[in-house]
């Protein structure tokens, strides 16, 4: 998957590292958009500004602030492989208000940034060909012609490059901490599930997982 998305990983100006990440996230995403692009460079943006690293523990947290059911989402995807913020480790989640902006937290140094597309650069995103033509016509994103898909995704980084593409309030102070997470488990006495520790809850003396929790008599 790595080899379809070369050419096109290669010729963006970005660092090797960052690049790395890129054919990640293309080979994750499974196709090629404007979307997933203006998410992974606003992504790359926050880092530097914040002066960190991509996130690898769980020391970093974003609320991105798309919705659903509009071409936001892919955003978002692209946002989880330039941070590392991923939501399998709950570093990021939704705040379901409909644009291309987030606010991303670093704990240590307990700094934030408020980050967004500039609006000028989403109105020329929805009246591009690939919108247009394609998109708004039913066709699937991984359908379209590489020529208009690598050509809008190549413009979002030669934008990121010449600071055009975003907007941001920051760094400023924001106290946060990390939450505990435990290494325990136990047992649900009704389903026999194994159960993070955290999860179980106590109904009638017996301990239960949250499925089995209104059935316990």
């Amino acid at each position: 998957m790595f080899e379809t998305y070369k050419e096109l990983v290669e010729s963006i100006n970005v660092s090797d590292t960052e690049k790395e990440s890129l054919y990640a996230a293309l080979a994750t995403h499974g196709h090629v958009c404007g979307g997933m692009a203006l998410g992974f460079a606003c992504g790359l943006f926050a880092m530097k500004a914040l002066d960190i690293s991509k996130e690898r523990d769980l020391g970093t947290r974003i609320i991105a602030n798309s919705g659903y059911n509009h071409i936001a989402s892919c955003f978002v995807d692209g946002l989880q492989f330039s941070t590392g913020c991923t939501f399998g480790k709950r570093l990021i989640e939704k705040n379901p208000i409909g644009k291309w902006s987030f606010l991303i937290m670093h704990i240590k140094t307990q700094k934030a940034l408020k980050v967004k597309v500039k609006p000028e650069i989403i109105k020329s995103a929805l009246g591009s060909s690939y919108v247009k033509d394609y998109r708004s016509k039913g066709i699937n994103a991984s359908s379209i012609p590489t020529s208009v898909s690598y050509a809008l995704f190549r413009k979002v980084f030669e934008l990121y490059n010449n600071n055009l593409l975003i907007d941001a309030q920051g760094p400023f102070d924001y106290p946060s901490k990390e939450e505990a997470i435990t290494f325990n488990y136990e047992i649900c006495q009704v389903c026999s599930d194994a159960v993070a520790q955290n999860y179980i809850k106590i109904e009638d003396g017996k301990k239960v997982c949250i499925e089995c929790a209104h059935f316990v008599r």
